[in-house]
Protein backbone atom coordinates (compact mmCIF):
# COMPACT_ATOMS: atom_id res chain seq x y z
CA UNK A 1 0.00 0.00 0.00
CA UNK A 2 0.73 3.51 -0.78
CA UNK A 3 2.88 5.05 2.73
CA UNK A 4 0.79 7.67 3.56
CA UNK A 5 -1.92 5.37 4.45
CA UNK A 6 0.11 2.79 6.67
CA UNK A 7 -0.56 3.47 10.35
CA UNK A 8 2.40 1.46 12.62
CA UNK A 9 1.15 0.51 16.02
CA UNK A 10 4.05 1.22 17.95
CA UNK A 11 4.70 -0.14 21.84
CA UNK A 12 5.45 2.36 24.93
CA UNK A 13 7.65 1.33 27.78
CA UNK A 14 4.16 1.59 29.67
CA UNK A 15 2.83 -1.74 27.58
CA UNK A 16 -0.26 0.86 25.61
CA UNK A 17 0.37 1.44 21.66
CA UNK A 18 0.12 4.87 20.23
CA UNK A 19 -0.61 4.80 16.37
CA UNK A 20 1.61 6.48 13.89
CA UNK A 21 1.83 7.16 10.46
CA UNK A 22 5.42 8.00 9.17
CA UNK A 23 4.39 9.50 6.13
CA UNK A 24 2.80 12.08 7.43
CA UNK A 25 4.40 12.35 10.61
CA UNK A 26 1.56 12.60 12.67
CA UNK A 27 -0.03 10.27 15.69
CA UNK A 28 -3.81 9.04 15.73
CA UNK A 29 -5.21 9.80 19.35
CA UNK A 30 -8.79 10.28 20.95
CA UNK A 31 -8.98 13.39 22.95
CA UNK A 32 -12.53 14.00 24.38
CA UNK A 33 -15.97 11.77 24.85
CA UNK A 34 -17.67 13.43 21.41
CA UNK A 35 -17.82 12.72 18.30
CA UNK A 36 -15.52 15.01 17.08
CA UNK A 37 -12.72 13.13 19.85
CA UNK A 38 -10.94 11.55 17.16
CA UNK A 39 -8.20 13.33 16.09
CA UNK A 40 -4.26 13.64 14.72
CA UNK A 41 -1.11 15.21 16.16
CA UNK A 42 2.50 15.90 15.61
CA UNK A 43 3.10 14.01 19.35
CA UNK A 44 1.18 11.30 21.10
CA UNK A 45 -0.70 12.95 24.06
CA UNK A 46 -2.08 9.58 24.82
CA UNK A 47 -1.99 5.82 23.73
CA UNK A 48 -4.44 2.84 23.79
CA UNK A 49 -4.29 -0.01 25.34
CA UNK A 50 -5.34 -3.38 23.53
CA UNK A 51 -7.52 -5.77 24.21
CA UNK A 52 -9.59 -9.03 23.01
CA UNK A 53 -12.84 -8.36 22.36
CA UNK A 54 -15.11 -10.33 25.08
CA UNK A 55 -16.88 -13.28 23.71
CA UNK A 56 -15.62 -12.27 19.87
CA UNK A 57 -12.52 -13.84 18.51
CA UNK A 58 -12.52 -11.65 15.23
CA UNK A 59 -12.33 -8.29 17.35
CA UNK A 60 -9.54 -6.43 19.60
CA UNK A 61 -10.41 -3.02 21.39
CA UNK A 62 -8.02 -0.36 21.29
CA UNK A 63 -9.23 2.19 24.40
CA UNK A 64 -7.67 5.93 25.15
CA UNK A 65 -5.47 5.54 27.85
CA UNK A 66 -6.68 9.72 27.56
CA UNK A 67 -10.52 9.01 27.70
CA UNK A 68 -11.79 6.34 29.34
CA UNK A 69 -14.63 4.52 27.60
CA UNK A 70 -13.47 5.73 24.66
CA UNK A 71 -12.19 2.91 21.83
CA UNK A 72 -11.57 2.14 18.23
CA UNK A 73 -13.27 -1.60 17.88
CA UNK A 74 -10.79 -3.44 14.66
CA UNK A 75 -13.28 -6.44 13.26
CA UNK A 76 -11.74 -9.40 11.41
CA UNK A 77 -14.16 -9.51 9.77
CA UNK A 78 -17.09 -7.04 7.64
CA UNK A 79 -19.51 -7.58 9.97
CA UNK A 80 -21.98 -5.15 8.91
CA UNK A 81 -23.17 -2.93 5.77
CA UNK A 82 -21.23 -0.38 5.38
CA UNK A 83 -24.06 1.49 3.58
CA UNK A 84 -26.05 1.37 6.27
CA UNK A 85 -23.16 3.03 8.76
CA UNK A 86 -20.46 5.69 8.75
CA UNK A 87 -17.98 2.49 9.34
CA UNK A 88 -14.96 2.77 6.80
CA UNK A 89 -13.47 -0.84 6.28
CA UNK A 90 -9.31 -1.36 7.74
CA UNK A 91 -7.31 -2.99 6.07
CA UNK A 92 -4.51 -4.69 7.79
CA UNK A 93 -0.74 -5.37 6.38
CA UNK A 94 2.23 -6.74 7.55
CA UNK A 95 4.86 -4.68 6.82
CA UNK A 96 8.09 -6.08 5.57
CA UNK A 97 10.17 -2.98 4.92
CA UNK A 98 13.49 -2.22 4.05
CA UNK A 99 14.22 0.20 6.29
CA UNK A 100 13.84 -2.10 9.54
CA UNK A 101 17.34 -3.39 10.31
CA UNK A 102 18.20 -6.86 10.21
CA UNK A 103 18.41 -8.30 13.45
CA UNK A 104 20.62 -11.25 14.48
CA UNK A 105 19.10 -12.09 17.47
CA UNK A 106 21.95 -12.51 20.10
CA UNK A 107 24.68 -11.05 18.03
CA UNK A 108 25.54 -8.38 20.10
CA UNK A 109 28.94 -7.73 18.90
CA UNK A 110 27.55 -7.44 15.65
CA UNK A 111 30.70 -10.11 14.14
CA UNK A 112 27.93 -12.53 12.62
CA UNK A 113 28.37 -15.25 15.86
CA UNK A 114 25.99 -15.93 18.53
CA UNK A 115 28.30 -16.51 21.04
CA UNK A 116 29.47 -16.41 25.12
CA UNK A 117 31.49 -12.71 23.45
CA UNK A 118 28.02 -11.80 23.16
CA UNK A 119 26.57 -12.18 26.72
CA UNK A 120 30.12 -10.93 28.31
CA UNK A 121 29.78 -7.73 26.05
CA UNK A 122 26.32 -7.17 26.56
CA UNK A 123 26.91 -8.38 30.66
CA UNK A 124 29.69 -5.19 30.55
CA UNK A 125 27.16 -2.82 28.47
CA UNK A 126 24.65 -3.33 31.25
CA UNK A 127 27.52 -1.95 33.54
CA UNK A 128 28.32 0.87 31.79
CA UNK A 129 31.53 -0.40 31.05
CA UNK A 130 31.43 -1.23 27.18
CA UNK A 131 29.82 0.66 24.20
CA UNK A 132 27.36 -1.19 22.25
CA UNK A 133 26.50 -0.17 18.64
CA UNK A 134 22.86 0.69 17.36
CA UNK A 135 22.38 -2.60 15.82
CA UNK A 136 23.95 -4.50 18.60
CA UNK A 137 21.15 -2.99 20.74
CA UNK A 138 18.96 -4.41 18.19
CA UNK A 139 20.52 -8.02 18.33
CA UNK A 140 20.93 -7.80 22.27
CA UNK A 141 16.79 -7.75 22.76
CA UNK A 142 16.91 -11.33 22.82
CA UNK A 143 13.83 -11.79 24.67
CA UNK A 144 11.29 -9.39 22.44
CA UNK A 145 10.65 -6.46 25.11
CA UNK A 146 11.72 -3.56 23.40
CA UNK A 147 14.32 -2.82 25.83
CA UNK A 148 17.64 -4.46 26.75
CA UNK A 149 18.53 -5.54 29.94
CA UNK A 150 19.45 -8.68 32.08
CA UNK A 151 16.60 -10.75 31.40
CA UNK A 152 17.76 -10.14 27.72
CA UNK A 153 21.64 -12.02 29.29
CA UNK A 154 19.08 -14.80 30.58
CA UNK A 155 17.35 -15.40 27.06
CA UNK A 156 20.83 -15.28 25.29
CA UNK A 157 22.78 -17.68 27.61
CA UNK A 158 19.79 -19.61 27.23
CA UNK A 159 19.94 -19.49 23.00
CA UNK A 160 23.45 -20.19 23.32
CA UNK A 161 22.93 -23.42 25.39
CA UNK A 162 19.79 -24.72 23.40
CA UNK A 163 17.74 -24.55 25.99
CA UNK A 164 14.13 -22.82 26.81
Amino acid sequence: PDASVIWHFEQQQDGSFTIYNAAAGIYAMITNTGTSGFTTGETAAAGFNISAAPNNENCFYMESTAVAGRMISIYQSDFRSYAESNWKPLYLYKYVGSDEPDVNLGDVDCDGDVDFDDVTLLNAYLLNAAEVSEQGLINANVNGDSRVSSADVVALSKLILGSN
